[in-house]
């Protein structure tokens, strides 16, 4: 292989790592919220371009680096104010005059401190055998099962 073939392979190998002007518009008109083919009218292309464009592996790591990008400002944006929303999450949690709002914000800051529950838990006997400890499905086919018997 010659010298010049070798740079052929090496301009090929970048022109894949980079986005061209118009793979690079696409990538922003999709990561601000336009649908495909509004991306696709501004651009001048086909929708099915855009679909194609967006198989290629450079464009779709280029999208996930810049949704990456966004994320990350985002949360780096409200790590700045944490303690004036864990306070007013706080407040509505101690709040008495709206009972779901304060029920809803103790169970975020529960969530929050133990993780989202996966299944709730029946926490009472309710006479049929049932004891505490068994979820919403259990406590339905339990339900079903008396039914029947009757």
């Amino acid at each position: 292989m010659s010298e010049k073939d070798v740079d052929i392979v090496n301009t090929g190998y970048r022109r894949l790592e980079e986005l061209n002007q118009e793979e690079s518009k696409l990538v922003s008109l999709l990561i601000s919220g336009f649908n495909v083919t509004d991306a696709a009218n501004l651009i001048g292309i086909s929708r099915q371009t855009v679909y194609n464009w967006m198989n290629r592996e450079h464009v779709r790591k280029e999208m996930d680096r810049r949704k990456q990008e966004l994320a990350s400002q985002g949360n780096s944006m409200i790590l700045k104010d944490i303690e004036s929303y864990v306070n007013n999450i706080k407040a509505l949690a101690k709040d008495n005059s709206d009972k779901r709002v304060m029920l809803a914000a103790n169970q975020y800051l529960i969530n929050r401190i133990y993780g989202n529950p996966t299944s709730t838990v029946i926490q009472e006997e309710n006479g049929n055998g049932m004891e505490t400890g068994e979820t919403e499905i259990e406590a339905a086919i339990a339900k079903i099962r008396i039914r029947t018997k009757k």
